[in-house]
C-alpha cells in the first residue's frame, strides 16, 4: 500500500465519521424540537450551521480559543433562539393548519440564510483545489499519474 492510498483511505473514514456525527446532531435536534413542540422545524440544520461557522470565524479571524468561542456561541444562541420564538414561532400557535404555516415560515428561513451563507462563507471555498494530492513525488516503486 502506497502512502496515498493509506492518507486517503483514513481521511476518507474520519471525514465518514465526523460527517456521520454531524448528521445526527441535527437530526437529534429535529427530533426534539418536533416531539416537544410538534411542529415541523425545516431551518434546523441551517441554525446548526449558523452556530457552527460563527464559532469558527471567531476561532479562525479572532484567534478566541474554541472552548471559548463555543461558549461565546452559546451565549449570543440563547437571546437570538428567544427572540426567534418570540417574534416568529409564537405567531403560528394558534393558526388552524399550523404545522403547514410553520413549516413553510421555516423553509423562509432556510432560504434566506442559505442565501447569507452563499454570499459570505461561500466565497472562500471557491478557491479550494487539490493540488498537492495531484503533484505527487516520483518515488520508486510507485506510478507518476494523478489520483
Amino acid at each position: 500500500m502506497s502512502d496515498a492510498f493509506v492518507l486517503i483511505a483514513l481521511s476518507t473514514i474520519s471525514t465518514g465519521l465526523i460527517l456521520g456525527c454531524i448528521f445526527a446532531l441535527v437530526a437529534a435536534g429535529v427530533t426534539i424540537v418536533y416531539g416537544s413542540i410538534w411542529l415541523p422545524n425545516a431551518s434546523n440544520g441551517q441554525i446548526f450551521l449558523l452556530a457552527a461557522l460563527l464559532a469558527w470565524s471567531l476561532t479562525t479571524n479572532h484567534n478566541v480559543p474554541p472552548a471559548l468561542a463555543i461558549a461565546i456561541v452559546m451565549v449570543i444562541g440563547i437571546p437570538l433562539s428567544w427572540a426567534i420564538e418570540l417574534v416568529l414561532i409564537r405567531r403560528f400557535y394558534d393558526v388552524p393548519d399550523r404545522n403547514i404555516a410553520y413549516f413553510v415560515m421555516t423553509l423562509g428561513m432556510t432560504q434566506i440564510l442559505t442565501g447569507i451563507f452563499s454570499l459570505t462563507y461561500g466565497l472562500w471555498s471557491d478557491g479550494f483545489s487539490f493540488s498537492l494530492l495531484v503533484r505527487m513525488p516520483n518515488r520508486p516503486g510507485t506510478s507518476t499519474s494523478a489520483l
